[in-house]
């Protein structure tokens, strides 16, 4: 009896070590680097454009930036789920290629420039080099570059006006909003109550062509019985994703306001550390562009307070 006390008093604690050590590991996984942007003044509204894919006209939302030195306009896509502003070496070759100029510099992790989004300046000597491939040339009429992440957000209350299609990053803070979120390794947690069950969502604007990503249970749970299902293949950092969306009648209740779906989806083949990563956080999945593309959406990151309109 002793022996087995023992046992199991070893496997216990082999236990709560495991979690403590899972737990620092994932945190400092997810911890992303020091804010090292410089942004000055304010951008003014900026025009949105969508990227279409095979399955959506909407697959990615795409501001037009410029860079210092050059006579020519690039695009960035805005990805709230992307806690750093990052550019492609690929493209940023490219630049140099074709541009002949001497105002980007790079080595293979970090990348130093200046560039214009609408009338705001940003700058940093440590803009994260991802080797994403991206082919484009001189005559192409979009160009893209690289992502712009929530260390931008950070920075600047951000204007989300889906209604007219464009966004805005200004230096005041919201003062009339009693509506929270959590600002959490620079990424948008919405505290939110769906089938009787209140969780938290993250608000990923790099999917945009979905409404909600669930996980598959509440997937089960919220869809219309014997709705088509459609389903995609995508890539995402090398890892091949499957979609799953159908339709559903379900409401989204946030603090103040309540969105309607008509579609919720559910993905398979993420990595066994995303999964394990949605777990422990207890997200209850992922909002995309899609589910407000009638609203306007308010963001002050600094103060993690928000207006949905």
């Amino acid at each position: 009896m002793k022996i087995l006390k023992k046992t199991i008093l070893v496997i216990v604690g082999m236990i709560v070590i495991s979690c403590i050590t899972g737990y620092f590991y994932f945190d400092k996984k997810f911890t992303p680097e020091p804010n090292s942007l410089m942004v000055v003044g304010e951008s003014g509204p900026i025009p949105i454009f969508w990227q279409a894919s095979n399955s959506s006209q909407f697959s990615a939302l795409l501001l037009p930036v410029q860079i210092d030195g050059i006579d020519d306009t690039f695009f960035m896509q805005f990805d709230t789920g992307s806690p750093n502003t990052i550019f492609y070496k690929s493209s940023l070759d490219t630049i140099q290629k074709i541009y002949k100029n001497n105002l980007v510099k790079m080595d293979s992790v970090y990348a130093q420039l200046n560039f214009q989004l609408g009338e705001m300046n940003i700058l940093s000597d440590k803009f994260k080099v991802y080797n994403v491939k991206k082919s484009w040339n001189r005559t192409d009429s979009i160009k893209i570059i690289g992502t712009i992440g929530t260390d931008l957000m950070e920075k600047r209350t951000t204007v989300l006006n889906f209604k007219e299609n464009f966004v805005s990053f200004k230096t005041e803070s919201l003062q009339k909003s009693d509506s929270d979120f959590e600002f959490r390794k620079r990424r948008i947690l919405f505290p939110i109550k769906i089938y009787n069950k209140e969780i938290k969502v993250i608000f990923d604007s790099g999917t945009s062509a979905y409404e909600y990503i669930a996980s598959k249970e509440i997937w089960d749970k919220i869809r219309i019985p014997k709705q088509k299902v459609d389903s995609a293949k995508g890539n995402s950092m090398g890892n091949i994703l499957t979609t799953y969306t159908t339709k559903t009648k379900e409401q989204i209740k946030f603090q103040k306001t309540t969105l309607r779906l008509n579609e919720v989806t559910y993905i398979e083949g993420y990595s066994s550390i995303q999964y394990l990563m949605m777990k422990l956080t207890r997200m209850g999945g992922m909002l995309g562009n899609k589910a407000f593309f009638d609203k306007t959406l308010i963001l002050d990151c600094k103060n993690q307070k928000y207006l949905m309109e």
